[in-house]
């Protein structure tokens, strides 16, 4: 948010005082009595952390690049997916028209190799290929899906952000559509039964 809207983060975002001493219980809770609602409220920790990762992406060119170009950020996109005969959602991070669609993640692997493991152990192959497909269904482009990787913790700095494009005819994508239509198959059975 703080990100691709920065002025939803200002309006939303609240960091709590390090309240300390007697009455510190009663201040807390009268400090988020007094927020507005859908507030999300941040300790001073994970404001400096967000602030650096802001930072390190800002001062990353690809990363910054993705961020400056002309572009849509934060994409609502609904699409009737002609493989699946279903309605397909996605929220894009960044839609750069003619160039990619851009996925913000944070991570704890800074190791590009570990990171690779990431993109298996949370379906980033799935969201790959159905953020491709709402896209092109949607504007007619057939776009590379880049993720943007910043660090969470530890170190961060801009020589730790990774960027990794995956093509849509890459491997990655192939094996994507392969586990969606498992688990479309899984639901329909599901639903037959």
């Amino acid at each position: 948010m703080m990100l691709l809207e920065p002025e939803q983060f200002g309006q939303y975002v609240r960091v709590m005082p390090p309240y300390e001493g007697k009455g510190a219980k009663a201040r807390r809770q009268e400090f988020l009595a007094n927020l507005p609602e859908h507030t999300v409220v941040l300790t001073e920790s994970q404001m400096e952390t967000v602030c650096k990762m802001h930072g390190a992406l800002l001062d990353h060119e690809q990363a910054r690049s993705a961020i400056e170009r002309e572009g849509d950020s934060e994409l609502a996109v609904v699409f009737e997916h002609d493989r699946y005969g279903c309605i397909g959602k996605v929220k894009i991070d960044r839609a750069v028209p003619g160039t990619c669609i851009v996925d913000f993640k944070t991570t704890s692997k800074v190791n590009p190799r570990d990171f690779e493991s990431s993109i298996w152990n949370f379906g980033y192959d799935m969201q790959a290929s159905w953020y491709i497909d709402a896209w092109e269904r949607t504007s007619g482009e057939r776009l590379p899906f880049v993720i943007v990787a910043v660090p969470n913790s530890g170190p961060i700095r801009p020589e730790l952000v990774t960027v990794y494009q995956i093509d849509p005819d890459h491997d990655w994508v192939a094996i994507g559509r392969q586990r969606i239509d498992e688990a479309i198959g899984r639901i329909d059975a599901c639903i037959e039964n």
